[in-house]
């Protein structure tokens, strides 16, 4: 009778278990933002980040003035506040997995457009190169 207690008991928990490790990727709660989301807004930021650093400006408040202002667009555009953002980014970054997933896709994401711009980029240097060597 009590192989029978544990067995029951091992199927019970398995089943249980599996369950929610099956449902823990779906189980977002309701004021966080979905994954796809976060994403496209981490690369705003990330993007918004590389803008602020590369500009130059000549003093920290200027910087963060102009953070300031280009963050408010980014809130605007996703339709979200900066609070719901910070909660979400926490959630998120307690959940490691899930949160290495986001950051490869932005990663790739990323590498994806730089890889675009040099494109863009280039045809025009290799337009001025045989222009110079055409005029020697």
């Amino acid at each position: 009778m009590r192989k029978k207690n544990v067995i029951i008991f091992l199927i019970v928990f398995l089943i249980i278990f599996l369950t929610n490790c099956g449902n823990s990727k779906t189980n977002i709660p309701e004021n966080i933002l979905s994954r796809e989301k976060m994403r496209a807004i981490l690369i705003d930021i990330h993007l918004l980040e590389g803008k602020i650093s590369e500009s130059g400006y000549a003093n920290n408040d200027t910087a963060i003035f102009n953070y300031t202002k280009e963050s408010d667009i980014i809130w605007k555009k996703h339709k979200i506040d900066s609070v719901r953002f910070r909660k979400s980014f926490k959630y998120y970054s307690e959940n490691t997995k899930v949160f290495a997933q986001i950051y490869q896709e932005i990663i790739d994401s990323l590498s994806l457009k730089e890889v675009k711009a040099k494109a863009k980029e280039n045809p025009v240097k290799k337009e001025n190169t045989i222009k110079k060597e055409n005029t020697k």
